[in-house]
């Protein structure tokens, strides 16, 4: 009975006491932090995804009103380059205004996935804010076109700087199933 008394009137930790809390709650956070981390670049290319898919589904859209592919880029270039960016005309002329009737326009400005580019064009970003690259008639899917997202490191394939590469890794386009 003595005993329980005097731990009950005890007043301070012993320093193997903090030093278990403190390294309790540093697993506690890592663990946090690797679990959000995962989940935030699932999210990524999920959402990635579902704009490859929502502009397919625009382009095909755009076949059956006009009778052809919406067209405006050259080849594959190392680094990707400003001539197959996704890029329409919205600025001055709005010439590609048939196009954006075909998909959820208002949807990707407020998500941020359209920036502006001077006042002559803008184009479709991925969720890690790259360019989505877009190429008609194409070389992988040769019957309609080529789609996609270079993946968060920006690069073609894993990692590779070689245009051919595109839609290995991690990349994410409207003709692998990445």
């Amino acid at each position: 009975m003595i005993k329980e008394i005097r731990l009950m009137n005890r007043k301070n930790f012993t320093i193997i006491e903090l030093l278990a809390v403190f390294v309790v709650i540093a697993i506690l956070i890592g663990i946090t932090i690797g679990v959000y981390s995962l989940v935030w670049e699932k999210m990524k290319n999920s959402k990635t995804r579902a704009i490859v898919k929502q502009l397919d589904i625009a382009l095909q859209s755009y076949k059956i009103d006009q009778g052809y592919y919406f067209t405006n880029t050259t080849s594959y270039a190392n680094p990707p380059s400003d001539n197959n960016r996704f890029k329409f005309d919205y600025g001055v002329t709005n010439k590609d205004k048939d196009f954006i009737k075909c998909f959820e326009y208002q949807s990707l400005v407020g998500s941020g996935n359209i920036k502006a580019q001077g006042t002559s064009y803008e184009y479709i970003v991925d969720a890690w804010a790259n360019p989505l690259l877009y190429k008609c008639p194409g070389e992988f899917n040769p019957e309609m076109f080529d789609i996609g997202s270079l993946g968060k490191d920006g690069k073609y394939g894993s990692n590779s700087d070689d245009p051919n590469d595109f839609g290995q890794g991690d990349d994410i386009t409207n003709f692998n199933n990445n």
